[in-house]
């Protein structure tokens, strides 16, 4: 999802084609919010990428490194960056992440690697960061279930610091089940 190209319309807060102070309340689906979260966890101080180290999962860490680093490089797309500059950028994702022996590997097999070294090779110019899309979008797949088990940790945490929520919580849900109790009695 092209969030410039959505909103552009709507909201007055682009500036250079960059979406500024955009509220999670924009975000309608589960799916849109794990976007939004990943997108996001760079600018947010990378609480996402803290609890994926703190919980040793390097492939994830080099998982989210690789969609920050792609983003960037449609972010400069986008902007017109100096062609040059793009293409080192490309360059260097197929290196860090997906060359045979990248330092950050992401896991992904020859067909997509060799693709995507191809399309560096043979461009006199740069590569349109769509050329990395189909790569993004196999490895950001694998995310959805630590991004899931993060949130719920984060939401557990959070409750467990606010007893007075748990508490209402616990006595809404007592209520909701006397309630169904008394309906099936009916």
């Amino acid at each position: 999802v092209n969030w410039v190209e959505m909103f552009k319309e709507h909201d007055q807060r682009f500036i250079s084609g960059k979406l500024r102070n955009v509220s999670a309340s924009i975000v309608s689906s589960k799916k849109d919010h794990f976007i939004f979260g990943i997108r996001s966890d760079k600018n947010a101080g990378g609480p996402f990428k803290g609890w994926l180290a703190r919980h040793g999962n390097t492939e994830m860490i080099n998982i989210l490194s690789f969609c920050e680093e792609v983003t960037q490089y449609r972010v400069m797309e986008e902007r017109k960056a100096d062609r040059g500059i793009l293409k080192r950028a490309g360059w260097r994702i197929w290196h860090n992440f997906m060359a045979p022996g990248a330092p950050h590997s992401v896991g992904l097999g020859p067909a997509v690697t060799t693709d995507i070294r191809i399309a560096l090779l043979t461009t006199k110019d740069y590569v349109s960061y769509s050329v990395f899309d189909i790569a993004k979008g196999n490895v950001t797949l694998f995310l959805k279930r630590a991004w899931k088990e993060y949130i719920q940790e984060d939401y557990e945490v959070y409750l467990e610091s606010r007893p007075d929520i748990m508490e209402q919580i616990k006595q809404l849900t007592e209520t909701r089940i006397r309630q169904m109790q008394g309906q099936r009695t009916n």
